[in-house]
């Protein structure tokens, strides 16, 4: 590391803690969304590198309360979380309802695997990363997905609503092109496109940014229009450079699924090899990641 890399990289970390201080930020394992001062409110921040500005930008959720929040007149559709929340399990079948109904496939995650952690959670659409373990070392796996992931009982379908509160992942990927119409690029894309079910297969999902609250539409239309918004949304964050939402792909936690021999995770806020989770205060796992 150089001289300027190392000054940068000091500067980052006493940044963030003035910021704590200013803020009186909670980075503790409580749940919620994260409250961010306006840009206006911490000149001291307007010197130093991008990417730590843009952890005091102004975003749409100002709350630290679950089931609150306060709008702005600059609104983002995307905030980050007050603590960037981990699972790892096996994905269910779930209800079969996003491929046959919305022509949206989903990985679900059900409550009786982390009832205790998502009992604490706002019901809502998140996005993040994932990452599904494969010993077979299949396309599109061992590798990390973005992710657009509702967490509730999905309302709209009423009369059949889950009988948990369950996590809904939708992974993020581009679309295939047929092999023999592809370029030497295409063909890189497609080896990183999920092309087989992997019911069973362990999934790490790692949570770090909030889109809307779950909500109860009256037609089907209006839901998948909702969803099509909300995967938008959701690749468009995770693509900035100018948040810090992109870095998460390179979180430990999702990197040691990737090499071989895979490393184990067993999360610290519950569970066992077979299904677990924890949390991290925001900044202090964006500090780990500069």
């Amino acid at each position: 590391m150089t001289f300027q890399q190392h000054n940068l990289k000091l500067n980052s970390m006493l940044m963030l803690l003035l910021l704590l201080a200013v803020t009186k930020f909670n980075v503790g394992l409580s749940w919620g969304r994260a409250s961010i001062p306006k840009r206006s409110s911490s000149n001291f921040l307007h010197n130093q590198p991008q990417f730590i500005s843009s952890l005091n930008s102004n975003s749409r959720g100002k709350t630290t309360s679950l089931h609150s929040s306060v709008t702005s007149t600059e609104e983002k559709p995307f905030s980050p979380l007050k603590s960037v929340l981990r699972f790892r399990g096996p994905v269910s079948t779930g209800y079969g309802r996003g491929s046959k109904k919305l022509g949206i496939p989903t990985a679900n995650l059900p409550e009786s695997l982390f009832g205790e952690a998502l009992s604490q959670m706002e019901t809502g659409v998140y996005f993040g990363w994932a990452v599904v373990e494969d010993d077979k070392g299949r396309n599109g796996m061992n590798v990390p997905q973005k992710a657009v992931v509702n967490i509730g009982y999905s309302p709209t379908f009423q009369g059949e609503e889950n009988a948990e509160k369950i996590v809904e992942a939708h992974l993020i990927m581009k679309q295939q092109v047929d092999d023999e119409d592809a370029s030497d690029d295409d063909i890189g894309i497609n080896k990183n496109i999920i092309q087989d079910d992997f019911y069973g297969n362990m999934m790490r999902l790692q949570l770090v940014g909030f889109l809307r609250k779950e909500q109860k539409f009256d037609d089907f239309s209006d839901l998948i229009t909702a969803i099509n918004n909300d995967v938008k949304n959701a690749s468009e964050a995770l693509d900035l450079q100018d948040e810090p939402y992109s870095k998460f792909q390179s979180d430990q936690f999702l990197v040691g699924a990737c090499t071989k021999p895979r490393v184990p995770w067993v999360g610290c806020g519950g569970g066992n090899e077979d299904a677990s989770w924890e949390s991290e205060g925001f900044f202090a796992c964006v500090y780990t990641l500069l």
